[in-house]
């Protein structure tokens, strides 16, 4: 099997368009060795006669996670649905419920709301109710234009994930969609949650980030050129290409909260170049673009 990622693809995508700002870049990070070493040892795991079904679901479930790290969709979704339709009783619940909850997050990045919701509501009817499920549901509620309802989720999620600065970003995107009076308080970096800007100083200051931008404390070129001083390249790379893709989403989203579509269009361009595969970040940049209709979507041969 050759494997070809769709959003390797968008590396070669145009980047003109961005009236409001200049862009910064990173080199493309690369699909390591690594990954094409990991699938071809998950196939031969699943291979292996003597595995309980327990151990080949388990086994199925991680090379899914895999192929949606790659966004590769179909092939996630196909393992997660072997997973699913496995005889009750041959395997356990417990991977039942995350291969529904994560089936969910694939359709999610596919654009497909109904099938995300009763993946959603089907771990939960077995029982799984974390962290990631309401992450997972905010999204969903969000892209669905629920925007209360990504608010409570987002707040659940930040309730048990402090630490994460993926829900402070989403929590301030909740709120300024939702058109919310405490935006400024909404887009602030918790200390729990400082530790990524902490990893990569500027001057003794932690970096600014998109939470930044929507509070109107800095520009979005002000942004990009924080994150270019502070990553000097080649030797902060791969840091410069997490920070940019990131950045690049939420300014997607900036632009678009404040109608300008061309802007919004190349931010979303922008996160998914850098090829930061395994964040939820670059996921949702290649599903603005399918939305957009932006790229033609490559299977893998």
């Amino acid at each position: 099997m050759k494997i070809v990622p769709v959003c390797c693809l968008l590396a070669l995508l145009p980047l003109a368009g961005c009236a409001s700002f200049h862009p910064v870049t990173a080199s493309p990070l690369e699909v390591g060795q690594k990954y094409r070493t990991n699938m071809i040892a998950y196939t031969q795991r699943m291979q292996n006669a003597s595995a309980s079904e327990e151990e080949r679901g388990w086994i199925l479930y991680e090379r899914a996670g895999l192929f949606l790290t790659l966004g590769m969709l179909d092939y996630a979704r196909s393992d997660y649905r072997t997973i699913i339709y496995l005889p009750r009783g041959s395997v356990s619940r417990q991977l039942q419920a995350h291969a529904f909850q994560e089936s969910a997050w694939a359709n999610i990045l596919a654009g497909s709301w109904i099938d995300a919701a009763q993946m959603l509501d089907s771990s939960q009817e077995l029982g799984l109710a974390n962290a990631r499920s309401h992450f997972i549901r905010a999204v969903l509620s969000y892209y669905t234009g629920r925007r209360g309802r990504a608010l409570e989720e987002i707040g659940k999620y930040r309730s048990m994930a402090p630490e994460d600065r993926k829900g402070v970003m989403w929590g301030c995107l909740a709120a300024a969609s939702a058109s919310s009076d405490a935006i400024k308080d909404s887009c602030t970096m918790p200390p729990e949650a400082d530790t990524a800007e902490a990893a990569a100083l500027n001057g003794g200051k932690a970096l600014p980030t998109a939470l930044d931008v929507f509070a109107g404390k800095v520009s979005p070129d002000g942004l990009l050129k924080a994150i270019e001083e502070a990553t000097p390249e080649p030797q902060d790379n791969v840091r410069r290409a997490e920070l940019l893709s990131e950045a690049y989403y939420y300014l997607g989203k900036y632009y678009e909260l404040r109608e300008k579509p061309d802007e919004a269009l190349s931010c979303f361009r922008l996160s998914a170049a850098q090829n930061v595969f395994d964040s939820a970040e670059h996921g949702l940049a290649v599903l603005e673009l399918r939305l957009h209709g932006d790229t033609i979507v490559r299977d893998a041969d």
